[in-house]
């Protein structure tokens, strides 16, 4: 791979190739802000960019500091179509080759994180954005360009970080009646598209929890392996009331278990009862 100076990715972030209506759409340069937000906190380093919830709630938090147009939020779309630019890829989950190819299918959060693995970034760039002086460049860059009127406002902050953690405040003391209030409030009062990259940070978040509070041990077979790697995909999250019928990502419905019993329980083969 040809390495590439600084220019040419302050050249690239310049001109992105976007949607020009309503004065150009804003989603891209967002979300290039983000991924400059996860290097500077350290949630990313190298040049695989996977969907966290550290990287959905830094989108949310920019948009709502940066964006002052009719444009809807939405991070699944700029994930996407970020593929136009010569420093993004796509990388595909096994079998979901042709449907990375479908836009329309792409514009739910849920289907993106199916089919999508991770976006690979080049090389050249990633470890640019290692850099402050370089981060800094490129961010001044997409202010100037994209958010003129907001640029001397605007801070590098940690706003996805504190959406971050009030979520994950929520998810561990609140009630499952406190939590399902919560979300049905929430589904009443944003769009669909915003309500499911909520509950994709609260997912992500519950899925990452579990394991941990379990010690990385099946709590059915007592199932465990220390590794020098991470431990999450030996040990999963399992909701134990159904998510497509309750969509409580709270502690209290978490149990961890290894991947053949959590296929079998989602499955019915077994279940869990307060008797026991």
């Amino acid at each position: 791979m040809t390495e590439k100076n600084l220019g040419y990715f302050l050249h690239r972030f310049e001109k992105l190739r976007r949607d020009e209506k309503m004065g150009g759409a804003p989603h891209k340069p967002v979300l290039l802000l983000s991924l400059i937000d996860q290097f500077e906190n350290a949630y990313l380093s190298g040049n695989r960019v996977f969907i966290t919830p550290e990287l959905i709630a830094s989108f949310k938090s920019n948009w709502s500091n940066l964006v002052e147009s009719e444009h809807s939020m939405s991070f699944a779309m700029p994930f996407f179509h970020m593929n136009s630019e010569p420093f993004w890829k796509l990388i595909p989950n096994e079998g979901c080759e042709i449907w990375v190819e479908s836009k329309s299918a792409m514009r739910r959060i849920s289907n993106l994180q199916t089919a999508v693995r991770f976006a690979e970034i080049d090389e050249s760039l990633a470890r640019f954005l290692e850099k402050k002086e370089s981060r800094d460049s490129l961010r001044r860059l997409i202010l100037s360009r994209y958010f003129p009127q907001k640029s001397s406002l605007f801070h590098n902050g940690d706003g996805g970080t504190k959406i971050v953690e009030s979520i994950e405040k929520e998810i561990e003391s609140e009630s499952p009646a406190d939590y399902q209030n919560r979300l049905k409030s929430l589904s009443e009062s944003a769009s669909k598209e915003e309500f499911e990259e909520e509950i994709a940070i609260r997912g992500g978040l519950f899925k990452r929890k579990i394991p941990k509070i379990y010690d990385y041990t099946c709590c059915v077979s007592g199932f465990r392996i220390a590794t020098n790697f991470s431990l999450t995909n030996l040990i999963e999250a399992c909701h134990v009331r159904p998510i497509s019928q309750s969509i409580d990502n709270s502690l209290s419905n978490g149990i961890a278990i290894c991947p053949k019993l959590h296929k079998a329980f989602d499955a019915g083969i077994y279940t869990i009862s307060d008797d026991i």
